[in-house]
């Protein structure tokens, strides 16, 4: 198993907007890969936000990240007020 965490940092205003866009077609795009397990968006609030992704390898992780680069810069980018920071590792 492999994890994946992504930090994304953003004006609060869009808290709605990025749990929206994020909780609904992120992750189910997400679960339609292969090699996932399960997704989780955690949001503060007060502008930040994680997610946590679980994969079947750290191929299947590879590639759930390209595809959240892309996705991200174009649905959220306009929100985000840094890119996200992103950590991985075995589980």
């Amino acid at each position: 198993m492999f994890g994946i965490i992504r930090h994304y940092t953003y004006d609060s205003a869009n808290n709605e907007i990025i749990d929206a866009k994020i909780r609904g077609e992120f992750r189910d795009m997400l679960s339609k890969m292969q090699g996932f397990h399960d997704y989780y968006w955690l949001d503060t609030g007060n502008g930040e936000g994680a997610s946590v992704g679980i994969w079947e390898d750290k191929a299947s992780a590879d590639l759930s990240t390209e595809m959240a680069h892309s996705w991200v810069q174009q649905n959220l980018s306009m929100y985000l007020t840094t890119p996200p920071e992103v950590m991985e590792g075995g589980i």
